[in-house]
């Protein structure tokens, strides 16, 4: 949790709060937070991730379906990691 929370600030503030890595990294946030017991705000938080990612990519859009499962992680691999 507490490294998500690091990167997800991190990802913000270069890449921006829209961008497709930064909206992957929130939604690892939910689940983070949904394994930790905090089942409203993972449930706020991901419903904000999955509005956002329709906004950016179109509702179509397969991380639109990917973000809204509570039990997945993102597949969010960068290498490197752009930080």
């Amino acid at each position: 949790y507490d490294l998500d929370v690091v990167m997800t600030e991190r990802l913000e503030r270069v890449m921006g709060p829209d961008h497709p890595t930064t909206l992957a990294g929130n939604a690892n946030l939910a689940q983070d937070l949904r394994v930790l017991g905090r089942q409203d705000d993972a449930a706020t938080l991901r419903a904000d991730v999955v509005a956002r990612t329709e906004a950016r990519l179109g509702p179509g859009h397969p991380a639109v379906e990917e973000f809204s499962n509570p039990y997945l992680r993102a597949n969010c691999d960068i290498d490197p990691m752009p930080l």
